[in-house]
């Protein structure tokens, strides 16, 4: 009953077809075999390889914004030399 349904460029790009966005089924392939490797593993294996690998990725995003929100702050906000003097 689907398959008779017209093809729309939103259901071509994100996988109601078999078809994959150009490019990027090696991505997909290899996700996949990740996914599945790591279900397959025991709980207490999966919890050690996911907080080795979010641990890092989310101490280095929040240091990133830290940096970021720093800089925009630093544009943003009025210098100090700008300041009069208060004595």
């Amino acid at each position: 009953m689907l398959s008779n349904l017209p093809i729309t460029p939103f259901v071509r790009l994100w996988g109601r077809t078999r078809r994959s966005l150009i490019g990027v089924s090696w991505l997909s392939d290899w996700w996949n075999a990740v996914e599945l490797w790591i279900t397959q593993l025991p709980f207490p294996a999966q919890f050690a390889i996911v907080i080795a690998v979010l641990l890092p990725v989310c101490v280095g995003g929040a240091w990133l914004i830290d940096r970021v929100v720093d800089f925009v702050a630093g544009k943003v906000s009025p210098s100090r030399s700008a300041e009069p003097d208060c004595d």
